[in-house]
């Protein structure tokens, strides 16, 4: 039977492409990472260890707790009407068994209901912990920024504006993601509502 010379090149071709990558992942074998890691139980509640308390920012979210102590910052979200656009921002955290709360001062909220930004805005988010994994799971565990799945309880949103206050309740899928500084302490925690229906993604937190 003759055979067509376009149809064995083929084949051929097809065969040496097949051996030129087996080749090359045996000698990678030993760098290339068939799957990525799940953080640990421990470095998950490491996180949350940290995370509980107060925590006061400067810029670039830079923890800095000289700029506001904790009970004047009890003392602002007591009486909105004292923050100002030079006021820090801050977060209290706390952490119990596998829930979290949040209640915060943040100087810009993007609206996704106006598509603008709103200024100087009270958040009190609280959910439950579902699951855990790594921000950058390629780059991990030298990179150990983490992303939480947490099944939302509760979320409002206090605009304070120049005629009081508006409160909404925006939705949320519950994705939390923890960033740690230097000192490998984390101390940065931020809600990212993604992009739907048209409307782009905005950050709550």
């Amino acid at each position: 039977m003759h055979k067509n010379p376009r149809t064995t090149r083929s084949i051929s071709c097809l065969l040496l492409g097949c051996l030129a990558t087996l080749i090359i992942l045996s000698g990678c074998s030993r760098s290339v990472r068939w799957s990525h890691p799940t953080p640990s139980k421990e470095l998950i509640a490491q996180a949350l260890a940290d995370l509980h308390g107060y925590h006061a920012y400067r810029d670039y979210d830079v923890e800095d707790h000289s700029l506001l102590d904790e009970q004047e910052a009890r003392r602002l979200l007591a009486n909105p009407a004292l923050l100002r656009d030079t006021t820090p921002e801050f977060k209290f955290i706390t952490v119990s068994g596998s829930t979290i709360e949040i209640i915060g001062f943040t100087k810009f909220f993007c609206s996704p209901d106006t598509n603008r930004i709103d200024r100087r805005c009270i958040y009190h988010y609280k959910g439950e912990v579902t699951g855990a994994r790594y921000s950058l799971p390629h780059m991990a565990p030298n990179i150990d920024a983490l992303k939480l799945a947490t099944r939302p309880q509760l979320l409002e949103v206090r605009l304070i504006t120049p005629t009081g206050e508006q409160v909404s309740h925006p939705a949320f899928n519950g994705t939390l993601s923890l960033e740690n500084g230097q000192n490998r302490r984390y101390n940065q925690v931020s809600a990212f509502v993604p992009p739907s229906r048209g409307r782009p993604g905005y950050i709550i937190f």
